[in-house]
């Protein structure tokens, strides 16, 4: 959850407990501005160069700060997307006092997706890599001002075309892939899926993918009642659909991997704000 001055924290949506994070001010690149009465009226973010558009107005920065967060549960880690997409940062939580450690990547990218498996982080970009980050707790005990740079990099595939989103997932075969979507005046038209190794999957067995807002799922759903296997469930993703206009049709559905199809969930006329989010329980 992130509230109105952009300081985000953990929430239980079923008992309503809420664990803290560190400040948005521990960022490396922000910087609070008062107003007369001390309230923070703005962020100053250095992000482009130019002084006169690094002052984020407070609502601004709560929408468009942070992209992604997934919890890391058996480190107790949180791991987010930030600085507008352009930044990789980790946490312990639970513990306010601590600052965000920003991990690094060798070029100037867009994130577009993060998973944790197995005591790894991998995050995917814009270029199409896929960075792998070993050894979390490790990383913020050591902090920003340390090496942070990916324990390997896995390259990219060679395609022409990348989709409008790209999605990282873990199979429950234990196989990366890699997933793209594509939509058409903020409709999901097609998704495509491959292997780390640059071969189009076309069949993922019995389970399903669960795609969005949130962390990435693959889930065996045989013998579960509606669901349906070899396919991906989807919400929507399209961030300047959902801040710029809350009034646009959310994109939800149901894409069949092996025939193309695609079911809609709801009449076009109807409208969800904000969008809905996939909530996978911690089961014993």
């Amino acid at each position: 959850m992130v509230d109105e001055l952009s300081e985000m924290s953990m929430v239980d949506p079923i008992s309503g407990t809420e664990i803290a994070l560190p400040s948005i001010t521990t960022h490396p690149d922000v910087t609070p501005k008062h107003d007369k009465h001390g309230r923070i009226e703005i962020y100053n973010i250095v992000w482009s160069g130019d002084p006169d558009d690094d002052d984020w107005a407070v609502w601004r920065a709560k929408m468009l700060y942070y992209n992604k967060a997934i919890f890391c549960r058996d480190i107790d880690i949180v791991a987010v997307i930030d600085f507008f997409g352009r930044g990789i940062s980790i946490t312990r939580a639970g513990d306010d006092r601590r600052r965000w450690t920003r991990l690094e990547f060798p070029s100037n990218t867009l994130f577009t997706d993060l998973m944790y498996h197995e005591g790894r982080l991998y995050v995917f970009n814009d270029g199409d890599h896929v960075a792998v980050f070993d050894d979390l707790p490790s990383r913020i005990r050591r902090g920003s001002d340390t090496d942070q740079s990916p324990t390997r990099i896995l390259g990219t595939l060679s395609m022409e075309w990348y989709g409008n989103k790209r999605y990282i997932v873990m199979s429950s075969l234990g196989r990366l892939l890699r997933v793209y979507r594509r939509w058409r005046r903020d409709e999901t038209i097609v998704f495509e899926v491959f292997g780390v190794d640059g071969v189009q999957v076309k069949n993922i067995g019995d389970c399903a993918l669960f795609l969005g807002v949130n962390h990435s799922l693959c889930l065996p759903v045989e013998g579960v009642s509606g669901a349906k296997k070899n396919c991906i469930y989807f919400t929507h993703d399209n961030y300047e659909a959902i801040f710029v206009d809350r009034h646009s049709v959310r994109d939800l559905g149901v894409f069949n991997i092996e025939d193309g199809t695609i079911e809609r969930y709801f009449h076009k006329q109807q409208c969800i704000f904000p969008p809905p989010l996939w909530f996978m329980p911690n089961l014993p």
